[in-house]
């Protein structure tokens, strides 16, 4: 009796490892949709998340979305569809809106806004596209320029920093020669 129960134990863990394992798989990639998996890396970012986005086709299974992202994360798109007049599925930028206003009133992503912050330039590869049932891979990057802190005019003893900026500390010490100067200008005014 014993050995029944044992054997049908382990029956059913099988045939719920094989039905979950083949749910989980269901979950990454879809198999009557384009997939795109990718990371979003970043230089110098500042701050916040990015959104990546793709359309989708007037069935109901593939009916497009957008992510949020942020720098260092993996994303995964599972209801894609990539029509053949698209210039690429993959649409990355700040804000995005999943929108039928495609042709056949298929689903569409628009970018509102900027596509990246001030001072920032996106890399991603172009034309990212495939067919229903494929894995794409869709990385990109985003590198946006340090600012650096300008110098104010002197000042006597007076230290100035900079948070937001290249680490640059000036402490700026005036002469005796430099102290009358900025005295007799304060006494004319």
């Amino acid at each position: 009796m014993k050995k029944v129960l044992i054997s049908f134990v382990f029956i059913f863990i099988f045939l719920f490892g094989i039905t979950y394992s083949s749910y989980a798989a269901n979950r990454v990639t879809n198999q009557r949709c384009l997939t795109i998996t990718g990371t979003f890396t970043a230089k110098n970012w500042v701050g916040g998340s990015m959104m990546v986005g793709c359309g989708g086709d007037n069935g109901k299974f593939c009916k497009g979305q957008v992510e949020k992202v942020k720098p260092g994360k993996k994303f995964t798109l599972t209801k894609c569809s990539c029509p053949p007049y698209a210039n690429g599925c993959l649409v990355v930028g700040r804000n995005l809106k999943l929108k039928n206003d495609g042709p056949q009133k298929r689903p569409r992503v628009r970018v509102i806004g900027d596509r990246v912050p001030n001072k920032c330039t996106l890399d991603v590869k172009k034309n990212v596209c495939g067919r229903n049932g494929d894995v794409i891979n869709g990385n990109f990057k985003v590198t946006c320029k340090k600012d650096v802190c300008p110098v104010p005019a002197q000042v006597l003893n007076v230290k100035v920093t900079c948070p937001n900026c290249q680490t640059q500390d000036t402490t700026q010490e005036t002469t005796d020669e430099t102290s009358q100067d900025i005295r007799q200008e304060d006494e004319q005014n």
